[in-house]
């Protein structure tokens, strides 16, 4: 909840600003908080809140003590002055008017005073301190009387003068309470981004176009000769991090990022990155994050026991893949073709589609088989290693690096192939990196002044829309075209029906293998409850099912039960109402379709029983099964 000090000018503002607030589009998020005060009695110390919203003195009070706070000020528009005058001449019939306050719309209002047939003179003065003295002045001028805010009101009453308040308008009450809340969206985003910054394991220094240090993080800090010191801000960088200098000075001039250069900062050696930051076609500042590179090594080497990467070799061929389909078989047919020549390949389906089985197929039917074949997995990779993890370092790189360093993922394919699994994972801020390499067919090690060159294919995979990726900027269109040479879809098991017993079959033999059950076949009833099962984990899902299948059977044999117990939850309970309702608000065939496969299965496809769980008769539930084409 937004919690919105509203300061009410005059009293009777407090009705329509409630009636505001409760019809406002996002009141769910407001917290109202309305303050019946004025100028000389506001406690601005005692406010509190997210944000305030206040008007003419009141406002420049809290400016001026309170100028920290969050504030929005409720406009005057010249129509609101000129609606005050006209209702003052009618009421008083004055000789003059004195309009008395600081209102920027003054001016907007000032050509339209000869149209009201009154004399009317403005007392602009810093009527906060020595408003009596500026009514002394107004009378001396003639005025006879006078409108003004709600502090200039109360001291007319008080002596029985002629005075009118300037009211505000509706329309500016609902755009002040819009600005507070866009002002505090603004507000929260920014906490947010310092949070991020501050909890970041990197060291983030901020500088901009005069090279002075307006942002540094915690990490960044504990590099300073005194860490305890927070006096760097608006210093020269020279003056902190006087090594930074040549490489803030190289992106100023060329616009070009920086990467991975080598620095020492006493006995450290860290590893920086120097980005320009753009408002248009200019370099406003420069942002450079650094590491320490001993961390790194440390950080590496506990990834790598936790990481298991998939050997560098690949152990499957075409014959493993499993299928009497025609769609699987025009998919390997592709793949084949694609194993000929030595093009990068993405290869696109959901998840438990095989993707990495045609990897590996695609790799030892190639002109590679003999190199290596280098697995990974880019989820898997935390951000601030992806890139030690691929192109390595060398020796000199950390202080206790082995002799020779390390030689990275991409080196290790080399004249082989690299696949990339979950290749949309990789962090926006690396893809350029990666770009440069399927570029230049070089990588440059991590402390390293050489390039290596390198021979690889590199075959991608994912399981997201890569093109919303691309439109969301969340990845480099340029880097999926590099990618997105050849493609190759892999079926969901769902469009292969004539897959599924033949891949039940297969894992149940290797399950049998694994524990020496004897599963020998399923019934025809199991067989069509299996078919016509949606499979959303795809193939990787359809082992899990064999395995429970497997040790639920209590014979050779694995029967309608079995299948029913490996596949649903047998204690799932369909109300009659409920399902009701279900089918007549469903707008979507495939939900319905979806609906009347699931009652068939629960009812063991009794279509009599099924028909009154649906709330339709056997007929309607028969035209239905023959149209959507559901198999019973």
């Amino acid at each position: 909840m937004i919690n919105i000090v509203f300061v009410v000018p005059y009293p009777e503002m407090e009705e329509t600003v409630k009636k505001i607030f409760n019809t406002h589009p996002q009141k769910n998020i407001l917290y109202e908080n309305i303050s019946v005060v004025y100028a000389e009695k506001v406690k601005v110390n005692e406010l509190k809140g997210d944000i305030v919203i206040a008007r003419g003195l009141t406002f420049q009070k809290i400016k001026k003590y309170k100028p920290l706070m969050p504030k929005i000020e409720l406009s005057i528009s010249a129509l609101d002055i000129i609606n005050a005058l006209r209702q003052c001449i009618k009421k008083y019939n004055p000789e003059k008017i004195a309009l008395i306050g600081n209102y920027s719309s003054i001016a907007e209002a000032e050509p339209f005073f000869d149209l009201l047939d009154c004399n009317i003179e403005v007392f602009n003065k810093d009527i906060l301190k020595n408003i009596s003295s500026t009514f002394k002045l107004a009378k001396q001028h003639g005025c006879d009387a006078f409108i003004g805010g709600y502090s200039v009101y109360i001291y007319a009453k008080e002596r029985n003068e002629k005075c009118l308040i300037i009211k505000t308008g509706k329309e500016a009450i609902l755009n002040a309470i819009n600005e507070a809340i866009r002002t505090y969206e603004i507000l929260k985003n920014n906490k947010i981004f310092k949070i991020i910054i501050e909890h970041s394991k990197s060291g983030i220094v901020y500088v901009d176009k005069y090279f002075k240090i307006t942002i540094m993080n915690e990490e960044a800090q504990k590099y300073l000769k005194n860490s305890k010191t927070n006096n760097f801000y608006q210093k020269h960088i020279k003056d902190v991090f006087d090594f930074m200098l040549d490489g803030i000075k190289n992106v100023f001039s060329k616009g070009k990022e920086i990467a991975n250069e080598l620095h020492k900062i006493g006995d450290v050696k860290i590893t920086a990155t120097y980005m320009p930051i753009f408002i248009g076609n200019i370099v406003t500042g420069v942002i450079i994050t650094f590491n320490n590179v001993e961390k790194i090594q440390q950080d590496e080497i506990q990834i790598r026991k936790k990481l298991s990467l998939k050997g560098l070799y690949a152990k499957y061929t075409f014959k493993d893949i499993i299928y009497k389909s025609k769609i699987m078989a025009q998919t390997v047919e592709q793949a084949k073709k694609i194993a000929k020549v030595s093009s990068n390949v993405l290869i696109m389906g959901e998840t438990g589609t095989g993707k990495e089985l045609f990897a590996q197929s695609i790799h030892n039917a190639s002109s590679r088989k003999n190199g290596p074949f280098v697995a990974i997995n880019c989820a898997s990779l935390p951000e601030n290693l992806i890139e030690s993890e691929l192109f390595g370092y060398t020796s000199g790189a950390f202080t206790s690096a082995v002799k020779g360093g390390k030689t990275g993922l991409i080196e290790l394919a080399h004249n082989g192939t690299l696949f990339l699994d979950e290749i949309s994972e990789v962090p926006i801020s690396f893809q350029s990196k990666l770009l440069r390499v399927l570029q230049e067919h070089e990588v440059r090690r991590i402390g390293d002044d050489k390039t290596i060159s390198v021979d690889v294919r590199i075959i991608s995979a994912l399981n997201k829309n890569i093109y919303q990726l691309v439109k969301d900027g969340l990845f480099r269109r340029d880097l999926l075209y590099r990618l997105d040479v050849l493609r190759l879809y892999t079926p969901p098991l769902r469009s292969m029906p004539e897959d599924i017993i033949e891949l039940f079959m297969y894992y149940v033999r290797a399950f049998n293998r694994k524990i020496g059950s004897k599963i020998t076949h399923i019934t025809p009833k199991a067989a069509k409850l299996l078919e016509n099962y949606k499979f959303e984990g795809n193939v990787r899902e359809m082992r899990n099912i064999v395995e429970r299948a497997c040790v639920i059977s209590s014979s050779a044999v694995v029967n309608y039960d079995d299948m029913y117990n490996a596949l649903y939850n047998k204690n799932v309970v369909y109300n009659n109402s409920n399902m009701k309702n279900k089918i007549s608000n469903i707008k979507n065939k495939d939900s319905e379709k979806q609906i009347i496969e699931q009652t068939l299965i629960e009812t063991k496809f009794n279509r009599k029983r099924a028909a009154e769980l649906l709330g339709m008769d056997r007929t309607t539930l028969w035209r239905k099964i023959r149209k959507m084409n559901i198999r019973i």
